[in-house]
Protein backbone atom coordinates (compact mmCIF):
# COMPACT_ATOMS: atom_id res chain seq x y z
CA UNK A 1 0.00 0.00 0.00
CA UNK A 2 1.52 3.57 -1.14
CA UNK A 3 2.87 5.40 2.49
CA UNK A 4 2.94 8.63 0.76
CA UNK A 5 -0.33 11.25 -0.36
CA UNK A 6 0.56 11.69 -3.80
CA UNK A 7 2.26 14.73 -5.13
CA UNK A 8 -1.08 16.25 -6.11
CA UNK A 9 -2.39 15.45 -2.41
CA UNK A 10 0.56 16.91 -0.96
CA UNK A 11 0.01 20.18 -2.38
CA UNK A 12 -3.31 20.05 -1.37
CA UNK A 13 -2.13 19.43 2.62
CA UNK A 14 0.74 22.02 2.25
CA UNK A 15 -1.44 24.64 1.07
CA UNK A 16 -4.40 24.45 3.74
CA UNK A 17 -1.85 24.01 6.64
CA UNK A 18 -0.14 27.27 5.41
CA UNK A 19 -3.75 29.43 5.12
CA UNK A 20 -4.40 27.97 8.77
CA UNK A 21 -1.02 29.05 9.97
CA UNK A 22 -1.61 32.46 7.82
CA UNK A 23 -5.05 32.91 9.35
CA UNK A 24 -4.31 31.59 12.92
CA UNK A 25 -0.70 32.09 13.68
CA UNK A 26 1.78 29.14 14.31
CA UNK A 27 1.90 28.91 17.65
CA UNK A 28 -0.70 25.81 17.44
CA UNK A 29 1.48 24.56 14.78
CA UNK A 30 5.07 25.07 16.27
CA UNK A 31 4.48 24.85 20.16
CA UNK A 32 1.19 23.07 20.78
CA UNK A 33 2.09 19.73 22.54
CA UNK A 34 1.89 16.65 20.40
CA UNK A 35 -0.64 15.07 22.10
CA UNK A 36 0.09 11.52 23.30
CA UNK A 37 -3.42 8.82 24.42
CA UNK A 38 -1.23 8.31 27.90
CA UNK A 39 -2.50 9.24 31.35
CA UNK A 40 0.21 12.09 31.34
CA UNK A 41 -1.80 14.23 28.47
CA UNK A 42 -5.55 12.59 30.26
CA UNK A 43 -5.35 12.43 33.82
CA UNK A 44 -8.67 10.44 33.95
CA UNK A 45 -8.64 7.41 31.96
CA UNK A 46 -10.90 5.53 33.79
CA UNK A 47 -14.48 5.49 34.92
CA UNK A 48 -17.85 5.42 33.05
CA UNK A 49 -18.71 6.24 29.43
CA UNK A 50 -20.29 9.33 29.72
CA UNK A 51 -17.59 10.80 32.20
CA UNK A 52 -14.42 9.30 30.25
CA UNK A 53 -16.07 11.50 27.26
CA UNK A 54 -16.93 13.95 29.54
CA UNK A 55 -12.97 14.32 30.33
CA UNK A 56 -11.28 13.91 27.71
CA UNK A 57 -13.28 16.34 25.72
CA UNK A 58 -12.83 19.21 28.21
CA UNK A 59 -9.13 18.34 28.05
CA UNK A 60 -8.93 18.51 24.31
CA UNK A 61 -10.85 21.73 24.67
CA UNK A 62 -7.70 22.80 26.84
CA UNK A 63 -5.89 21.89 24.24
CA UNK A 64 -6.92 23.66 21.05
CA UNK A 65 -6.85 27.05 23.41
CA UNK A 66 -10.80 26.58 24.28
CA UNK A 67 -10.79 25.89 28.32
CA UNK A 68 -13.35 28.84 29.00
CA UNK A 69 -15.88 27.13 26.73
CA UNK A 70 -18.74 24.62 28.60
CA UNK A 71 -19.09 21.40 26.81
CA UNK A 72 -22.94 20.04 27.01
CA UNK A 73 -23.38 16.20 25.57
CA UNK A 74 -26.28 14.35 23.88
CA UNK A 75 -26.63 10.91 23.28
CA UNK A 76 -27.93 10.28 19.50
CA UNK A 77 -29.38 6.65 18.54
CA UNK A 78 -27.80 4.80 15.51
CA UNK A 79 -31.05 5.00 13.32
CA UNK A 80 -32.56 8.52 14.45
CA UNK A 81 -32.06 10.51 11.44
CA UNK A 82 -34.36 13.12 13.26
CA UNK A 83 -31.20 14.50 15.02
CA UNK A 84 -28.50 14.05 12.54
CA UNK A 85 -31.18 15.67 10.34
CA UNK A 86 -31.28 18.57 13.01
CA UNK A 87 -27.75 18.65 13.00
CA UNK A 88 -26.86 19.24 9.53
CA UNK A 89 -29.27 22.17 9.39
CA UNK A 90 -27.72 24.13 12.17
CA UNK A 91 -25.65 26.13 9.88
CA UNK A 92 -22.27 27.40 9.36
CA UNK A 93 -19.72 25.40 11.41
CA UNK A 94 -22.04 22.43 12.20
CA UNK A 95 -21.49 19.04 10.88
CA UNK A 96 -22.54 15.26 11.89
CA UNK A 97 -20.97 12.11 11.11
CA UNK A 98 -21.86 8.83 12.14
CA UNK A 99 -20.06 8.45 15.46
CA UNK A 100 -20.09 11.96 16.77
CA UNK A 101 -21.63 15.21 15.81
CA UNK A 102 -20.59 19.36 16.45
CA UNK A 103 -24.38 20.77 17.05
CA UNK A 104 -22.62 24.21 17.61
CA UNK A 105 -21.93 27.17 20.40
CA UNK A 106 -24.61 28.67 22.41
CA UNK A 107 -24.16 30.87 25.47
CA UNK A 108 -20.53 29.99 25.21
CA UNK A 109 -21.21 26.38 25.29
CA UNK A 110 -20.06 23.71 22.96
CA UNK A 111 -22.92 21.51 21.96
CA UNK A 112 -21.96 17.85 21.02
CA UNK A 113 -23.73 14.90 20.12
CA UNK A 114 -22.44 10.77 20.52
CA UNK A 115 -24.19 8.17 18.90
CA UNK A 116 -25.19 5.94 21.13
CA UNK A 117 -23.51 2.76 19.32
CA UNK A 118 -20.16 3.87 20.24
CA UNK A 119 -18.60 2.07 22.98
CA UNK A 120 -14.77 3.43 22.63
CA UNK A 121 -12.66 3.59 25.43
CA UNK A 122 -10.44 6.88 26.28
CA UNK A 123 -7.96 6.28 23.46
CA UNK A 124 -10.43 5.90 20.42
CA UNK A 125 -12.65 8.73 22.75
CA UNK A 126 -9.80 11.09 22.39
CA UNK A 127 -9.29 10.43 18.36
CA UNK A 128 -13.25 10.58 17.79
CA UNK A 129 -13.76 13.89 19.90
CA UNK A 130 -10.62 15.71 18.70
CA UNK A 131 -12.53 16.14 15.58
CA UNK A 132 -15.67 17.21 17.03
CA UNK A 133 -13.32 19.46 19.09
CA UNK A 134 -11.39 21.15 16.22
CA UNK A 135 -15.09 21.95 14.46
CA UNK A 136 -15.46 23.95 17.72
CA UNK A 137 -12.13 25.59 17.13
CA UNK A 138 -13.15 26.49 13.06
CA UNK A 139 -16.46 27.89 14.72
CA UNK A 140 -15.25 30.07 17.31
CA UNK A 141 -12.53 31.87 15.53
CA UNK A 142 -14.74 31.85 12.29
CA UNK A 143 -12.75 29.54 9.84
CA UNK A 144 -15.77 27.05 9.21
CA UNK A 145 -16.99 26.93 5.37
CA UNK A 146 -19.99 26.65 4.24
CA UNK A 147 -18.62 23.31 1.63
CA UNK A 148 -17.89 19.96 1.26
CA UNK A 149 -14.68 20.83 1.82
CA UNK A 150 -15.34 21.49 6.08
CA UNK A 151 -14.73 17.68 7.02
CA UNK A 152 -11.20 17.35 5.11
CA UNK A 153 -10.32 21.36 6.35
CA UNK A 154 -11.41 20.18 9.90
CA UNK A 155 -9.35 16.73 9.75
CA UNK A 156 -6.06 18.98 9.00
CA UNK A 157 -6.89 21.16 12.15
CA UNK A 158 -6.64 18.43 14.33
CA UNK A 159 -3.30 18.05 13.40
CA UNK A 160 -3.01 21.69 13.47
CA UNK A 161 -3.71 22.11 17.11
CA UNK A 162 -1.65 19.00 18.13
CA UNK A 163 -3.96 16.14 17.65
CA UNK A 164 -2.33 14.47 14.60
CA UNK A 165 -1.31 11.22 17.02
CA UNK A 166 -5.18 10.69 18.47
CA UNK A 167 -6.63 10.99 14.79
CA UNK A 168 -4.01 9.02 12.73
CA UNK A 169 -4.92 5.99 14.82
CA UNK A 170 -8.64 6.69 14.77
CA UNK A 171 -8.05 6.93 11.03
CA UNK A 172 -7.58 3.10 10.79
CA UNK A 173 -7.75 0.49 13.39
CA UNK A 174 -7.24 -3.29 12.81
CA UNK A 175 -8.39 -5.44 15.77
CA UNK A 176 -8.42 -8.89 16.48
CA UNK A 177 -10.67 -11.53 18.49
CA UNK A 178 -11.38 -15.10 18.61
CA UNK A 179 -13.50 -17.99 20.50
CA UNK A 180 -13.78 -21.40 21.00
CA UNK A 181 -17.20 -22.84 19.89
CA UNK A 182 -17.43 -26.60 20.43
CA UNK A 183 -13.96 -27.91 19.01
CA UNK A 184 -13.57 -24.97 16.84
CA UNK A 185 -11.71 -22.44 17.43
CA UNK A 186 -13.02 -19.03 15.58
CA UNK A 187 -10.85 -15.82 14.82
CA UNK A 188 -11.53 -12.77 13.34
CA UNK A 189 -10.07 -8.79 12.52
CA UNK A 190 -12.20 -6.11 12.40
CA UNK A 191 -11.39 -2.83 10.64
CA UNK A 192 -12.00 0.43 12.41
CA UNK A 193 -12.74 3.80 10.29
CA UNK A 194 -13.17 7.14 11.72
CA UNK A 195 -12.24 10.27 9.74
CA UNK A 196 -12.79 12.03 6.48
CA UNK A 197 -8.88 11.84 5.62
CA UNK A 198 -7.11 8.78 4.82
CA UNK A 199 -4.78 7.70 7.55
CA UNK A 200 -1.42 8.45 4.88
CA UNK A 201 -2.93 12.39 5.24
CA UNK A 202 -2.61 12.44 8.62
CA UNK A 203 0.77 10.87 9.21
CA UNK A 204 2.36 13.16 6.54
CA UNK A 205 0.67 16.30 7.97
CA UNK A 206 2.28 14.80 11.43
CA UNK A 207 5.18 14.44 9.90
CA UNK A 208 5.17 17.85 8.30
CA UNK A 209 4.58 19.29 12.06
CA UNK A 210 7.18 16.99 13.82
CA UNK A 211 10.19 17.56 10.98
CA UNK A 212 10.00 21.56 11.09
CA UNK A 213 10.27 21.44 15.31
CA UNK A 214 14.06 19.31 14.31
CA UNK A 215 13.38 16.53 16.40
CA UNK A 216 16.07 14.12 17.24
CA UNK A 217 15.94 10.88 15.30
CA UNK A 218 14.82 8.89 19.10
CA UNK A 219 11.64 11.09 19.18
CA UNK A 220 10.42 10.62 15.84
CA UNK A 221 11.17 6.34 16.95
CA UNK A 222 8.57 7.37 20.22
CA UNK A 223 6.04 8.99 18.22
CA UNK A 224 6.43 6.16 15.82
CA UNK A 225 5.42 3.46 18.57
CA UNK A 226 2.33 5.56 19.62
CA UNK A 227 1.12 4.82 16.39
CA UNK A 228 -0.79 1.64 14.86
CA UNK A 229 1.55 -0.15 12.85
CA UNK A 230 0.05 0.46 9.82
CA UNK A 231 0.39 4.82 10.32
CA UNK A 232 4.24 4.26 12.01
CA UNK A 233 5.15 2.73 8.42
CA UNK A 234 3.32 5.75 6.58
CA UNK A 235 5.07 8.21 9.17
CA UNK A 236 8.47 6.98 8.94
CA UNK A 237 8.27 7.28 5.19
CA UNK A 238 6.51 10.59 5.46
CA UNK A 239 9.78 11.91 8.40
CA UNK A 240 12.16 10.44 5.66
CA UNK A 241 10.57 11.84 2.61
CA UNK A 242 10.56 15.31 4.37
CA UNK A 243 14.34 14.99 5.13
CA UNK A 244 15.22 14.57 1.63
CA UNK A 245 12.98 17.64 0.64
CA UNK A 246 14.25 20.02 3.24
CA UNK A 247 16.07 23.51 2.22
CA UNK A 248 15.75 22.74 -1.98
CA UNK A 249 12.89 24.80 -2.11
CA UNK A 250 10.81 27.68 -0.25
CA UNK A 251 8.07 25.11 -0.97
CA UNK A 252 9.11 22.72 1.32
CA UNK A 253 6.43 21.67 3.46
CA UNK A 254 8.40 21.11 6.77
CA UNK A 255 9.36 24.29 6.90
CA UNK A 256 5.68 26.18 6.97
CA UNK A 257 6.03 28.71 9.82
CA UNK A 258 9.41 28.25 10.65
CA UNK A 259 12.84 27.89 9.81
CA UNK A 260 14.42 27.64 13.34
CA UNK A 261 14.24 24.41 16.18
CA UNK A 262 10.51 25.08 18.03
CA UNK A 263 9.67 23.74 21.39
CA UNK A 264 6.84 22.52 22.67
CA UNK A 265 4.54 23.64 25.21
CA UNK A 266 4.84 21.97 28.68
CA UNK A 267 1.39 19.68 29.74
CA UNK A 268 1.14 21.19 32.67
CA UNK A 269 1.33 24.62 31.52
CA UNK A 270 -2.15 23.90 29.71
CA UNK A 271 -4.09 21.52 32.11
CA UNK A 272 -6.20 22.95 34.21
CA UNK A 273 -8.28 21.54 36.80
CA UNK A 274 -11.67 20.30 35.49
CA UNK A 275 -15.22 20.81 36.91
CA UNK A 276 -17.15 18.51 38.99
CA UNK A 277 -18.39 15.60 36.38
CA UNK A 278 -22.30 16.16 36.28
CA UNK A 279 -24.06 12.83 34.60
CA UNK A 280 -26.06 14.01 30.90
CA UNK A 281 -29.19 15.72 31.89
CA UNK A 282 -30.67 15.21 28.18
CA UNK A 283 -30.12 12.87 25.00
CA UNK A 284 -30.73 15.75 22.32
CA UNK A 285 -30.02 19.63 21.92
CA UNK A 286 -34.18 20.14 21.99
CA UNK A 287 -34.67 18.16 25.03
CA UNK A 288 -35.93 19.39 28.22
CA UNK A 289 -35.57 18.27 32.12
CA UNK A 290 -38.16 15.88 32.55
CA UNK A 291 -38.02 14.72 28.97
CA UNK A 292 -39.51 10.89 29.43
CA UNK A 293 -42.90 12.19 30.80
CA UNK A 294 -45.49 9.66 28.83
CA UNK A 295 -42.86 7.35 28.33
CA UNK A 296 -41.90 4.13 29.58
CA UNK A 297 -38.84 3.57 31.72
CA UNK A 298 -37.73 0.49 33.32
CA UNK A 299 -36.03 -0.68 36.46
CA UNK A 300 -32.47 -1.94 36.07
CA UNK A 301 -30.50 -3.80 38.88
CA UNK A 302 -27.27 -1.86 39.70
CA UNK A 303 -25.56 -5.08 41.76
CA UNK A 304 -22.18 -3.60 43.26
CA UNK A 305 -21.51 -7.49 44.83
CA UNK A 306 -18.76 -8.22 42.79
CA UNK A 307 -16.64 -4.82 44.07
CA UNK A 308 -17.84 -5.30 47.49
CA UNK A 309 -16.49 -9.21 47.27
CA UNK A 310 -13.40 -8.91 45.62
CA UNK A 311 -12.17 -5.24 47.88
CA UNK A 312 -13.64 -6.76 51.15
CA UNK A 313 -11.18 -10.32 50.15
CA UNK A 314 -8.52 -8.54 49.44
CA UNK A 315 -8.85 -6.45 52.71
CA UNK A 316 -8.99 -9.22 54.77
CA UNK A 317 -5.99 -11.48 52.45
CA UNK A 318 -4.11 -8.51 53.47
CA UNK A 319 -4.54 -8.23 57.18
CA UNK A 320 -4.30 -11.91 57.37
CA UNK A 321 -0.80 -11.80 55.16
CA UNK A 322 0.76 -9.19 57.46
CA UNK A 323 -0.22 -10.55 61.40
CA UNK A 324 -0.63 -14.47 60.85
CA UNK A 325 3.25 -16.25 61.99
CA UNK A 326 4.63 -17.34 58.37
CA UNK A 327 3.63 -21.50 58.93
CA UNK A 328 0.02 -20.58 58.98
CA UNK A 329 0.19 -17.58 56.41
CA UNK A 330 -0.91 -19.11 53.43
CA UNK A 331 -3.98 -21.08 54.73
CA UNK A 332 -4.47 -18.18 56.70
CA UNK A 333 -4.31 -15.78 53.53
CA UNK A 334 -6.70 -17.92 51.69
CA UNK A 335 -9.61 -18.78 54.17
CA UNK A 336 -10.25 -15.07 55.03
CA UNK A 337 -9.68 -13.86 51.54
CA UNK A 338 -12.67 -16.26 50.26
CA UNK A 339 -14.65 -15.41 53.73
CA UNK A 340 -14.02 -11.95 52.88
CA UNK A 341 -14.86 -12.70 49.26
CA UNK A 342 -18.25 -14.57 50.37
CA UNK A 343 -19.35 -11.47 52.37
CA UNK A 344 -18.76 -9.39 50.39
CA UNK A 345 -20.99 -10.56 47.38
CA UNK A 346 -23.44 -10.73 49.92
CA UNK A 347 -23.47 -7.26 51.22
CA UNK A 348 -23.18 -6.08 47.43
CA UNK A 349 -26.02 -7.68 46.82
CA UNK A 350 -28.07 -6.91 49.67
CA UNK A 351 -26.67 -3.16 48.40
CA UNK A 352 -27.62 -3.63 44.92
CA UNK A 353 -29.95 -0.51 43.94
CA UNK A 354 -32.88 -0.47 40.87
CA UNK A 355 -31.90 2.54 38.76
CA UNK A 356 -34.03 4.37 35.68
CA UNK A 357 -32.80 2.29 32.19
CA UNK A 358 -32.61 5.47 30.20
CA UNK A 359 -28.41 5.59 30.57
CA UNK A 360 -29.03 9.26 30.62
CA UNK A 361 -30.74 9.66 33.47
CA UNK A 362 -30.04 6.69 35.82
CA UNK A 363 -31.52 7.73 38.79
CA UNK A 364 -31.99 5.46 41.73
CA UNK A 365 -35.81 4.03 41.78
CA UNK A 366 -37.11 3.58 45.67
CA UNK A 367 -39.29 0.37 45.91
CA UNK A 368 -42.83 2.18 45.68
CA UNK A 369 -41.97 4.87 42.79
CA UNK A 370 -43.90 4.76 39.79
CA UNK A 371 -42.80 7.90 38.04
CA UNK A 372 -38.78 8.47 37.27
CA UNK A 373 -38.09 11.67 39.84
CA UNK A 374 -34.96 12.62 37.30
CA UNK A 375 -36.18 11.77 33.64
CA UNK A 376 -40.34 11.69 34.26
CA UNK A 377 -40.71 8.63 32.72
CA UNK A 378 -43.68 6.12 34.02
CA UNK A 379 -42.02 2.83 35.54
CA UNK A 380 -43.42 0.35 33.53
CA UNK A 381 -41.57 -2.45 34.99
CA UNK A 382 -38.26 -4.64 35.36
CA UNK A 383 -35.54 -5.25 32.81
CA UNK A 384 -32.33 -7.56 33.57
CA UNK A 385 -30.09 -5.61 31.56
CA UNK A 386 -30.14 -2.55 29.22
CA UNK A 387 -29.72 -4.72 26.36
CA UNK A 388 -33.39 -5.99 26.75
CA UNK A 389 -34.84 -2.04 26.57
CA UNK A 390 -35.53 -1.49 23.22
CA UNK A 391 -38.15 -4.75 22.83
CA UNK A 392 -39.66 -3.98 26.13
CA UNK A 393 -39.98 -0.01 25.08
CA UNK A 394 -41.96 -1.39 22.49
CA UNK A 395 -43.88 -4.23 24.12
CA UNK A 396 -45.36 -1.37 26.17
CA UNK A 397 -45.67 1.28 23.44
CA UNK A 398 -48.09 -0.98 22.07
CA UNK A 399 -50.02 -2.22 24.35
CA UNK A 400 -50.80 1.53 25.29
CA UNK A 401 -51.70 1.87 21.65
CA UNK A 402 -49.27 4.31 20.44
CA UNK A 403 -47.57 1.70 18.24
CA UNK A 404 -51.00 1.45 16.10
CA UNK A 405 -51.61 3.05 12.85
CA UNK A 406 -53.79 6.12 14.13
CA UNK A 407 -50.57 6.91 16.60
CA UNK A 408 -47.83 6.31 14.20
CA UNK A 409 -47.83 9.99 13.14
CA UNK A 410 -48.27 11.03 17.09
CA UNK A 411 -45.16 9.21 18.48
CA UNK A 412 -43.20 10.12 15.35
CA UNK A 413 -43.90 13.42 15.74
CA UNK A 414 -44.34 14.23 19.50
CA UNK A 415 -43.24 11.24 21.73
CA UNK A 416 -39.71 11.69 23.11
CA UNK A 417 -36.94 9.36 21.20
CA UNK A 418 -34.42 7.85 23.47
Amino acid sequence: MQALPTREEQEWLTQNVAELVTAQGVEPWLHAPIVEPTEEYFPEAEGSAAYLLDRVTRRLMQYAGLPRLDVRFHLLWEDDDDEVANAQELGEGTSCQTAACFFGIENDCCQFGLNEAVTADAEQLAGLMAHEVAHAYRHFHGLARDSEAEEFLTDITTVYLGFGILVANNAQRFRTGGEVVGGWSMHEWRLERVGYLPPQAFTFLLAMQTSLRNLEPREHTRFASLLEPGQADYYRAAVKHLAAQKGESEADPSQIGARVRAQSRSVREILEPLPDFEPWETPDPEATPGDNVDHPVFRVRRDRKTIFGLALGAALGIVALVTMPDSGAVLWVTALTLTGVATGLVLGHQSARDVCSDPVCATVLEPQVRTCPGCGGTVAGRIRSHGERGEAEERVLESWGWLDDEHDDEYDDEAPRK
